[in-house]
């Protein structure tokens, strides 16, 4: 696989179906920049244009993600049609469908960079002929003042599993996906991919979120990837119903 050129991602993809879902739209992501753009051949075997040999195995390592985990996501993007999968005993073929609609084949490598220097020098024109218009015109830009880093000492469990909050009485806690995302903007270093992910993972298992789960997210935030993905997966085998309860 070369590493070079890129591929096209239209802002459509943030009304997807499987956006939200953390592990498929990562999937499908490395998919799209793993396939070959021109076709190839490798060990006998021939693979067309938008397309590349894999296996379940080596999927999980590149992308970090669990072998049932990325089993999920394979179905979740073959039921859509987003790829396609050919298996032998020997291989497995992955062919992104529709591959034209993300590899941008009219502009060759020398027009790219034909094009790039010509919109330079055209910006380095305009800025000489604006003289000190654009100086002051940055001068009346606001000072971007980054957002204070809140440190959650006394609140936060030691362990991503609750081990270190207070109990508190069982009630029914129900957590909508907007409240969970507007909870997320609140935490430092979280995003959408992790608040849904997290939720999902409750929801999926039948588990009920504990009264405590904003400090319990807090933590898994600051966890690094393997401990979420290893949180993720007993939360979804259900390891944690006894101890949080479940969904009424």
């Amino acid at each position: 696989m070369s590493e070079e050129g890129f591929v096209k991602i239209s802002r459509k993809m943030l009304s997807w179906g499987w956006f939200k879902d953390v592990n498929t739209a990562h999937l499908f992501m490395y998919c799209l920049m793993r396939a070959n753009y021109k076709d190839a051949e490798w060990k006998g075997v021939k693979l067309k244009r938008g397309s590349f040999l894999t296996s379940l195995k080596h999927l999980s390592e590149e992308t970090g993600l669990t072998l049932q985990q990325t089993r999920t996501s394979l179905q979740h993007l073959i039921s859509t049609k987003e790829i396609t999968k050919q298996s032998s005993s020997k291989n497995t073929v992955i062919i992104v469908n529709n591959y034209e609609k993300y590899q941008d084949v009219n502009i060759t490598p020398h027009t790219r960079s034909t094009s790039r220097k010509h919109n330079t020098r055209s910006k380095v024109t305009k800025y000489q002929h604006s003289g000190n218009t654009s100086v002051t015109t940055d001068k009346k830009k606001k000072k971007y003042i980054p957002p204070i880093r809140e440190e959650y000492t006394t609140a936060s469990p030691e362990r991503l599993d609750g081990v270190g909050l207070a109990l508190v009485k069982e009630k029914k806690a129900v957590v909508s996906v907007a409240e969970m995302r507007t909870f997320g903007d609140t935490v430092p270093g979280s995003n959408d991919y992790l608040a849904c992910g997290f939720r999902r993972g409750f929801v999926n298992s039948g588990t009920r979120m504990p009264d405590d789960w904003q400090d319990i997210y807090r933590c898994f935030v600051r966890a690094e990837r393997k401990q979420q993905n290893e949180f993720l997966d007993l939360l979804e085998s259900g390891a944690y119903r006894e101890k949080w309860g479940t969904i009424d």
